[in-house]
């Protein structure tokens, strides 16, 4: 996968959810990386159900963010609310 930062970017329904299915497939990349890294695939799986929640239910279903464009705000944000 070709990673373009701008087919990240969120307008619209329909944009967020081909932003929401490019975010899964890169989370499922990053598991794999991550097993293939000898983490412990539970741990693993915990990493990236983490990085699942905070991207594709927070940064981009209820910010509609490139999850490109976020900062150390949003990550207290997403603590404080979530």
């Amino acid at each position: 996968m070709t990673l373009q930062t701008n087919q990240f970017t969120v307008t619209d329904l329909d944009s967020e959810i081909a932003v929401d299915g490019r975010c899964s497939e890169l989370l499922k990349q990053f598991h794999q990386q991550l097993l293939q890294e000898e983490i412990d695939p539970l741990e693993a799986g915990q990493l990236a159900h983490g990085a699942d929640y905070f991207l594709r239910d927070f940064i981009i279903a209820d910010r509609y963010m490139n999850l490109f464009t976020i900062d150390a705000i949003c990550v207290r944000q997403f603590a404080g609310l979530w």
